[in-house]
């Protein structure tokens, strides 16, 4: 509800000297290789005030960052939004994505296609909101709330709500449900998503699964995803498969897909892939945020 920290590019100064952010040994001699190859930089402001150890150097949170700093390379933007916080002061969240990355994968289909999460009601309480990550631009999400749902089937038991909407950029979306269900504890639940994204110049659009997935990027660095079965979901062929059954098909997809990305992106030369083995996938980033029965 109140952020403490935020670091955001305020502006940006095209001729600012490259040789400000050369670098020098503890002999005073300039280290080879840590000069820009070129003038410009983006003007950073940190929310701390204070960027040095220097008081009289820190010019109240403003700092300067070469356009070719490779640190740059994962921005994110993100927007908080506390408006319900006063009538949901302690959501419950049901989700299977801990898994820590920032890595997502996204196939494409050519036939309706479609991923869920299967949750059980840990307590008496109303499911109100919904969330999801699209990982590409110009994704339409439709989604479906069933209640009492069966064993194998997500889109089994009662359709209480669908819902259809259109998203410009890729990113995490909350969305609010047009109405309150409320769920008895141990009560089956279950989120569909359908995922289509515009890949034609025509409009046309191609269906797509969207899961996360990390790998062993750097030394000492070990992430696990777990994916029990009856969590996961995906629709194709006309068929629900169990997330859990295809760990070996999303690990294949995942390196394909990061494999490439690293080859055709030059700004990223300090990620090496250690092999397809240091891939590890994690459940569909489905929630559901509900609120405890009062």
């Amino acid at each position: 509800e109140s952020p403490d920290h935020a670091v955001a590019v305020v502006g940006y100064d095209d001729s600012f000297p490259k040789e400000k952010f050369s670098r020098k040994d503890s002999s005073g001699k300039e280290i080879e290789g840590s000069t820009p190859p070129a003038d410009g930089a983006f003007i950073i402001k940190n929310s701390w005030g204070l960027t040095t150890l220097d008081e009289n150097d820190a010019d109240d949170g403003y700092v300067y960052i070469s356009y070719y700093d490779h640190s740059l390379m994962s921005a994110m933007s993100c927007v908080f939004d506390g408006g319900d916080s006063a009538k949901r002061s302690a959501p419950n969240y049901d989700q299977y994505d801990l898994m820590m990355t920032k890595w997502y994968c996204s196939t494409d289909y050519e036939n309706e296609t479609k991923t869920a999460n299967v949750f059980d009601a840990e307590e008496d309480e109303s499911l109100y909101q919904i969330a999801y990550t699209t990982s590409l631009p110009k994704t339409e999400v439709t989604y479906e709330i069933y209640k009492d749902v069966g064993e194998g089937n997500p889109s089994s038991g009662t359709l209480v709500e669908k819902g259809v909407h259109r998203h410009t950029l890729a990113g995490y979306y909350k969305t609010d449900l047009k109405s309150e269900y409320a769920l008895k504890k141990g009560e089956k639940y279950s989120v569909v998503l359908t995922m289509k994204r515009v890949t034609g110049d025509d409009g046309s659009m191609t269906y797509t699964e969207v899961f996360p997935y990390s790998t062993e990027f750097y030394e000492g660095m070990t992430v696990r995803g777990i994916i029990n079965k009856g969590e996961s979901w995906l629709f194709t062929d006309g068929k629900w498969t169990d997330m859990s059954d295809m760990k070996g098909s999303l690990v294949d997809r995942a390196y394909e897909q990061c494999t490439e990305e690293l080859n055709s992106d030059k700004s990223l030369p300090e990620l090496k892939i250690k092999g397809k083995d240091s891939f590890t996938v994690d459940n569909y980033p489905i929630k559901a945020i509900l609120a405890p029965a009062e």
